[in-house]
């Protein structure tokens, strides 16, 4: 609920003589989100708003709160809760806390998408969970609680060593190509190690964290170590001068195949004394995100307080009552038994939704959920909407609808065949071009594009294209994802992190038509990203500063046609010139699908000798 208070001064006065003390916050907030609306004297109240602060929740027993600024700033001083909570912390621009702030009861913290973030010099006492997710962090403090949960996903963090005083319970590791050292990390209370798509190069550890470690096995009702496309590996001589000796570690293998073939089954770390092993790196984080696993509870209703007229309403969160308001109806004939189905670990997250990797009916399946404490009427309307188009394809280029389940509509589950391989940004980050050659780049690219004339022959448009919707899979091959993303959830994406207006084509950045030639264009940049193995524009600088470019600097320069995609120096001409053909700044300028399929076959029989 939003509160507006309209008031000749900046002087607020709470119900009776009390200053109220909000009075004390910057002059650019005009609302505040509350569930204490009495807080500050009795005002009229609205049921959303486009807020800047947080206030007092002491009113609210929501276990998870979840605060987006949306690229913009926020006030967290007068942030107050009354029971343990779990605090979501999104695109919220140059985030800083000051030295006094007391953080209120929370166990569960995560910051994701920040820009400009000043970590903070102390985390709740009581903190069991903490995620940094799609973000730079320059250095992990040491003061942070005990016994934490950690996952880095798709960081440059570049090594990991021991937090003081700090034992971690799980360690989660997935698409962080630039981590290649683990030095006396204490893992004698862990649970559960995850590494997908990452090379150690060296691990050093204690003889307690090894014991610990070694002791695991493949992973089983969240307990074990699972290790896909990586590998762990030491170099004796560093190792015997650091007074250290190698072992073989995660020995425990079954006959699930704890490892693929394309992983190696020997893993090798550098066990020291008891006293630890000397490492020449500082008790630190390199530059990088640490992201911590925590699990969504219900969404939290909220007010807001507002200071002064003028600000925009554009917030509308769900609550039951509107379950009653959606058809579920159109999903009946696709609908699955919801005890049938079993989820036991994220597989990717996005701004609305998480993926899970599931069973039904004792085979691999991928779910997608909504966030629960983030989902609004219309994105949960395109949800629905998104489940009732997949039930309609078939197409071997086109990920599976298995089918839906739910109790109430906002429980809602979209059940897809599992891509054993991941998507194709993880894929690139984790293989270099020796090992993803051209002649299995253009099989993929032609699966690709042959996915866009099966939706474009059936006018529909993808409208997110991008490599993070492209999936693989050792059997089944390249497929695409995530379609019906509505123009209020595009929007949004846009401030989330690595935007998907990098791959967005610039009538749709300047909000023109959106039509089949933007897929296109999107296409075009998924060509650059097999030629650079990066993603689009991620070397350009800000020629003033040397910086790397802002996201604002290039959606104006890529509107304008001023900037187009790199292409390094591994890129085949043909690429090239195809690529370039599709990023046209003209959208008639573009080739079609149809004419994409065509050329890309020609190339799979000439040079390629593919049929």
């Amino acid at each position: 609920m939003c509160i507006f208070w309209l008031l000749l001064s900046l002087t607020i006065v709470a119900a009776g003589s009390a200053l109220c003390s909000y009075q004390d916050l910057p002059l650019w907030v005009s609302a505040i989100r509350v569930t204490n609306w009495g807080f500050c004297g009795t005002l009229t109240g609205f049921d959303s708003c486009t807020y800047q602060a947080i206030g007092n929740w002491k009113d609210s027993h929501n276990r998870t709160i979840s605060v987006n600024a949306n690229g913009t700033m926020m006030d967290f001083s007068q942030m107050e809760f009354s029971v343990p909570t779990e605090l979501i912390i999104s695109s919220v621009a140059n985030f800083t806390l000051p030295a006094t702030f007391e953080w209120p009861s929370i166990t569960q913290l995560k910051f994701e998408n920040m820009t400009n973030f000043t970590a903070p010099s102390k985390w709740p006492s009581a903190m069991t969970s903490l995620q940094f997710s799609d973000m730079n962090v320059l250095q992990l403090p040491q003061n942070i609680p005990l016994l934490l949960n950690s996952l880095l996903s798709g960081t440059d963090i570049t090594e990991i060593t021991a937090f003081t005083g700090n034992s971690l319970t799980a360690l989660y590791l997935r698409g962080n190509p630039m981590l290649t050292r683990i030095s006396n990390l204490d893992l004698t209370h862990a649970i559960n190690i995850t590494l997908y798509n990452t090379t150690i190069k060296s691990w050093m550890m204690s003889p307690t964290t090894y014991d610990k470690l070694n002791a695991l096995r493949p992973i089983s009702n969240d307990t074990g170590f699972d290790i896909l496309n990586s590998t762990i590996s030491t170099d004796p001589t560093v190792c015997k001068a650091s007074g250290g000796m190698i072992k073989e570690i995660f020995t425990k293998k079954d006959s699930r195949g704890a490892v693929p073939s394309n992983t190696s089954t020997n893993f090798t770390v550098c066990v020291g004394t008891s006293g630890g092993i000397s490492t020449a790196t500082d008790a630190s984080i390199a530059t990088g995100a640490v992201v911590f696993v925590l699990a969504l509870a219900a969404y939290s209703y909220v007010k807001c307080w507002k200071r002064r007229k003028g600000a925009d309403l554009t917030t509308t969160l769900l609550d039951d009552e509107d379950d009653m308001k959606l058809n579920m109806q159109d999903l009946v004939e696709c609908r699955l038994p919801e005890t049938d189905i079993q989820v036991s670990r994220i597989l990717g997250s996005g701004a609305f939704a998480n993926v899970w990797l599931g069973t039904f009916q004792g085979k691999p399946v991928a779910v997608k959920k909504l966030h629960h404490n983030r989902v609004t009427i219309p994105q949960l309307q395109s949800f629905v909407d998104e489940i009732q188009l997949m039930s309609t394809f078939e197409s071997p280029f086109i990920v599976k609808l298995i089918g839906a389940a739910w109790t109430r509509p906002m429980d809602l589950q979209c059940v897809m065949e599992y891509m054993d391989s991941g998507d194709l940004r993880d894929y690139l980050i984790s293989h270099d071009h020796q090992t993803f050659g051209w002649d299995e780049k253009v099989v993929h690219i032609q699966r690709i594009a042959e996915g866009l004339v099966y939706l474009h022959s059936l006018n529909i448009i993808h409208r997110d294209l991008k490599s993070r919707n492209v999936l693989l899979d050792s059997i089944k091959g390249t497929k695409l994802t995530d379609f019906g993303i509505s123009k209020e959830d595009m929007e949004a994406t846009m401030t989330m992190g690595v935007g998907t207006f990098r791959w967005m084509a610039p009538e749709v950045i300047k909000s023109q038509n959106y039509t089949v030639a933007s897929d296109i264009f999107s296409f075009g940049m998924i060509l650059s990203e097999f030629a650079t193995h990066s993603i689009p524009y991620e070397k350009e600088i800000n020629l003033q500063n040397g910086q790397r470019l802002g996201d604002m600097p290039l959606m104006v320069k890529v509107a304008t046609g001023e900037l187009t995609p790199s292409f390094g120096t591994n890129c085949p001409e043909w690429l090239r010139s195809l690529a370039l053909a599709c990023v046209a700044h003209d959208p008639n300028g573009r080739p079609s699908a149809v004419q994409l399929s065509q050329r890309i076959e020609a190339l799979l029989c000439s040079e390629y000798s593919i049929v």
